[in-house]
């Protein structure tokens, strides 16, 4: 047999353990992202209290909350431009370690300042991590079989976002405001499982070439204003449950930090079922109705939610909050990268994820802004009437404008 002829044989499947390990780095990308600042949700309380309690005490715990989240609107598009440059192997596995390591930093050290350096570094690696799992998600699957898989992603990582919740609770009434920093350790778990799985070759992606004559990138992504600015009025929206919800949940007497980390993980449950069924469901919706549905669930659950003192009540209105949230991360990728051409693709994306996690990083301190003069229930409703407010505004500007997708499943 020639050389040409081996050359041009198919290369064998791999086995199927790496394909599994494969899937779990990947399902895992957009779960870390989403733990990085979740998992200290639960203990602002506790570390608001080791830093002195008042409005300086849940002022520091906020921010080592929401540290990385900001760092993560940078981490991102870093990553994906490392990945390139020293390929997806080495940056991922990189990340993950540096992510291991700042994780459970809080086991270990004390102070508001060290606490807070590594919270910043947990973010930038987080980032990373999740610009990379999509570059592979790319270069291990095509077509209908990539798109199973990312939506699969974004299930998964609503499945860690409510265990963290309701771990993280109990982990608070365990052991205190450290406990919780126990949870990172599934990034060093990650760790192992990437470095036997993840291997090339992998070919960098020449960037589409932009057609004669059209508008520039900043000129058609500036087009898109209205869509980044829904994304982060509702990522602000997802993220008031586990930046305000423990102080709500507390002001309607709910004291026991593991009773409110499972009233608050059912919106993270809720988030799978909208997420995984996303692909089929635009079958007969377009994404601009789909769209209009996410704003509309989460504004009408954060308005009600207040008025509620029943642990049964609140679980419902989390509900509805969880529900609108799954649709929101999958409808956005897909009108972005519907409506933009090839060439700004890439920049697109990258702005979806600064999107959500400002989004993320704004949320306690509308928190705070809000609930200064109105409470902690005025800033639930005041949020809850933004993004009433912004469903209306889609509804006017995109339902009807767009047929649904009859694609076959």
């Amino acid at each position: 047999m020639t050389d040409a002829a081996v050359s041009a044989q198919p290369a064998a499947p791999p086995h199927w353990a790496v394909v599994a390990g494969r899937l779990f780095v990947i399902f895992m990308g957009p779960s870390l992202g989403g733990l990085a600042p979740l998992g200290l949700a639960m203990d602002q309380i506790k570390l608001a209290a080791h830093f002195g309690g008042g409005a300086g005490g849940t002022l520091q715990a906020g921010a080592l909350f929401t540290a990385p989240s900001l760092a993560i609107i940078v981490g991102a598009p870093l990553g994906g431009y490392l990945a390139e440059r020293f390929g997806y192997r080495l940056t991922m596995l990189v990340a993950l370690l540096i992510y291991s390591v700042t994780g459970v930093a809080g086991l270990a050290i004390d102070g508001y300042v060290p606490l807070f350096a590594s919270r910043i570094v947990l973010g930038l690696a987080a980032g990373a991590v999740m610009a990379v799992y999509l570059a592979l998600a790319s270069a291990w699957y095509e077509g209908p079989a990539r798109a199973k898989v990312l939506g699969f992603a974004v299930a998964s990582s609503s499945i860690v976002g409510a265990v963290a919740l309701a771990l993280g609770g109990k982990l608070v009434d365990l052991g205190g405001w450290r406990a919780p920093f126990a949870m990172y350790l599934v990034g060093f778990v990650t760790l192992a499982v990437a470095y036997l799985t993840v291997h090339g070759p992998f070919h960098k992606q020449t960037r589409a070439a932009r057609a004669p004559g059209s508008p520039g990138q900043m000129r058609v992504i500036a087009q898109f204003w209205p869509i980044y600015l829904a994304l982060l009025i509702t990522s602000i929206g997802t993220f008031m449950p586990s930046a305000g919800g423990p102080f709500l949940l507390k002001a309607n007497g709910i004291t026991s930090a593991t009773e409110a980390g499972s009233i608050l993980s059912v919106g993270g449950y809720a988030a799978i079922l909208p997420a995984a069924a996303y692909g089929f469901v635009r079958r007969w919706f377009s994404d601009w109705s789909l769209f209009f549905f996410i704003p509309a669930l989460m504004g009408l659950g954060l308005i009600a939610a207040p008025a509620f003192y029943d642990w049964l009540a609140l679980l419902a209105t989390f509900l509805l909050i969880g529900f609108g949230t799954g649709l929101k991360a999958p409808v956005a990728a897909s009108i972005l990268m519907t409506n933009s051409p090839p060439d700004v693709r890439a920049t697109a994306a990258s702005l979806n994820f600064s999107c959500i996690f400002l989004g993320q990083f704004l949320c306690p301190f509308i928190r705070d802004l809000l609930g200064g003069p109105f409470g902690i229930h005025g800033a639930f409703i005041g949020t809850g009437a933004t993004l009433m407010a912004a469903a209306v505004v889609i509804w006017a500007a995109g339902i009807g404008k767009e047929k649904p997708r009859m694609e076959p499943s």
